[in-house]
């Protein structure tokens, strides 16, 4: 404030002056716009009730989601028991196999169908399937960034290491945070000079 006024009175002034300027858009004593209610709320209530139709199939024919009828039904206070989905064991089977193999999640998702809230909460239900899919998983990563850098060196053979690791791709920088040994075993030159 002290940028912008000369002093303090300078400020009370011009605040007082800008106050009386409001728009009354912002006047915060403008009365609040009753909240319009949906046409089809009645109709669902109404299906539920008379026809003793499920929260889901009432939604249905009235045109809204699942999510949206349960809402509703919370709101005209009609009781209704929770249908959570529960998986198959069968089904269970082939994520933990994918999981246990290092899928990536996506990959879990698009093949078995299953979401990813699900998909989570069995990760971290389950600590051991946690450990087993972590590690498979860095075992991946390991594999493919050893190739990607073998790759890229025997690719450019005579180039400085320095211009290399500028290389798009080249898997170093995963090399070096998660197996510095190897890179120690496989390019003994580089690290002979920072010892």
């Amino acid at each position: 404030m002290t940028f912008l006024f000369d002093s303090w009175e300078h400020f009370i002034g011009t605040y007082d002056e800008v106050s009386k300027q409001q728009p009354a858009w912002l006047d915060p004593t403008l009365p609040k716009q009753e909240k319009i209610e949906d046409p089809r709320l009645a109709d669902f209530g109404k299906l539920i009730k008379e026809q003793h139709l499920s929260v889901s199939a009432a939604a249905v024919k009235v045109g809204v989601s699942t999510t949206t009828g349960v809402r509703w039904a919370k709101v005209l206070g009609i009781k209704f028991v929770s249908r959570s989905q529960i998986l198959k064991p069968v089904f269970l089977d082939s994520v933990r196999a994918l999981l246990k193999s290092g899928a990536k999640k996506e990959e879990i998702r698009q093949r078995t169908g299953i979401s990813a809230v699900s998909l989570d909460r069995l990760i971290s239900s389950e600590p051991n399937l946690r450990l087993t899919w972590v590690n498979a998983r860095m075992e991946l990563d390991r594999a493919r960034n050893r190739e990607k850098f073998l790759s890229v060196t025997a690719a450019n053979t005579g180039v400085p290491f320095n211009r290399i690791r500028r290389i798009a791709g080249n898997g170093y920088q995963w090399l070096y945070r998660h197996d510095r040994q190897w890179l120690v075993e496989h390019l003994p030159a580089i690290w002979r000079d920072s010892k």
